[in-house]
């Protein structure tokens, strides 16, 4: 009955309230039990954080909050509630984190209820506010009683924030989306901690136009640059894997970041955005722009050299197994052990079998035995009674 009339005080208690469109077209099923988005329907997202409440009670009580969430069987989330603020009914600060109802498939259908209690349960004041009425900002609401009727004094402060559903994958882009320029300059600083791990003399040297092919080859740690030719030696091996090696970590970060950021500026045309100016001539874009060059043409020289690899190790003879003959395979240990628990098996199955024969036979004679005596008294009466009837005849 209460949702009932909080749905209705969304139309100022005059008139009636249509169903929801999807629920009055003909040529559409409603699935009441439906866990996914509808088709042409929006899920959303709203949370509600609980700051402080007025004039809940005019008694010296300790008062909590309960908030929840009616609709579908899948938006239904019931329970949520404040800590108990005691002794303090008049201007409580409860001031927790909000409430976070995170996927709200039908939010024509869903209706928010918020209930203030004593601490020990005794009602105070409710209010049910549909999805679709909530205006999101600071608010102050005032409570109900449990006949909806208006109640002066008793209101709740509060926070709503009302939002579309977004997949946890696709948040970052969302929010690179709504607001790229904090996006760019959050891009930006990430490159510049990145730029903190190399050296300022290792900027551009290191870079060169051709590689060695065996260095890909070979199964070492550093994939970012070739040694320089020039200047090596015995005491410059060691820091110059440890240089290659914090390269390669920032060149695929800078190319990831590079990535999205290209993605992003792509997603902003679309929209109707303006194109960002260009920084190619910084020198720590061209530096990272020079570098992405360089790591994709050794993966791809590091990748031909693996089919290379694969495609003569198939060419040759070795790529071709001879089978072994059954002589040799026999002669493993595996199948020797196999075959000798056939054996056992074997045996142990003759062996059953030959009690239970002799079992048989041995019952078949105590029958017999029992019998044959039986058997030799009729005989006897038998031949007793032919010789009566042919003295019978004589006489």
């Amino acid at each position: 009955m209460q949702l009932n009339l909080g749905i209705f005080e969304y139309n100022g208690r005059n008139g009636y309230l249509l169903k929801p469109d999807f629920m009055r077209r003909q040529d559409r099923r409603f699935d009441p039990f439906t866990e996914s988005t509808v088709d042409g329907i929006i899920a959303g997202t709203v949370s509600i954080k609980i700051i402080s409440g007025q004039f809940l009670s005019d008694k010296r009580v300790g008062t909590y909050v309960e908030v929840d969430m009616y609709g579908l069987p899948a938006d239904t989330v019931r329970r949520k509630r404040t800590k108990i603020v005691p002794n303090n009914a008049l201007n409580p600060i409860y001031d927790e984190e909000p409430f976070v109802f995170k996927k709200v498939v039908l939010p024509d259908l869903a209706c928010l209820r918020i209930a203030a209690f004593e601490e020990n349960g005794k009602f105070l004041g409710t209010r049910i506010l549909p999805f679709v009425g909530l205006r999101p900002g600071y608010r102050h609401i005032s409570l109900r009683s449990e006949s909806m009727q208006p109640m002066t004094l008793p209101t709740l402060f509060v926070h709503i924030t009302v939002k579309d559903y977004i997949p946890d994958g696709l948040s970052e882009l969302a929010d690179a989306l709504a607001n790229p320029i904090a996006y760019q300059s959050m891009v930006e600083k990430h490159e510049k901690q990145l730029l903190a791990l190399i050296d300022e003399g290792d900027d551009v040297s290191y870079v060169e136009e051709s590689c060695d092919k065996s260095d890909f080859s070979t199964n070492k740690p550093n994939l970012a640059y070739c040694s320089d030719s020039r200047s090596i030696s015995g005491e410059e091996i060691a820091p110059r894997h440890m240089i290659n090696r914090q390269l390669s970590q920032a060149e695929i970060s800078i190319h990831s970041s590079l990535m999205m950021k290209g993605e992003s500026i792509n997603k902003m045309e679309l929209n109707g955005g303006t194109k960002p100016s260009s920084k190619v001539s910084s020198p720590t874009h061209k530096m990272s722009l020079i570098r992405q060059d360089t790591l994709n043409r050794k993966m791809r020289i590091h990748d031909d050299i693996n089919i290379e690899k694969l495609s003569s190790s198939l060419e040759s003879n070795t790529a071709f197994l001879d089978a072994e003959p059954i002589e040799h395979l026999k002669k493993t240990k595996n199948l020797q052990k196999i075959f000798a628990k056939i054996d056992r098996d074997i045996l142990t199955v003759q062996k059953k079998y030959e009690k239970l024969r002799e079992k048989i036979k041995e019952n078949y004679l105590q029958e017999e035995e029992k019998l044959q005596p039986f058997t030799s008294d009729k005989g006897k009466k038998f031949e007793l009674n032919n010789i009566s009837k042919s003295v019978k005849k004589i006489g």
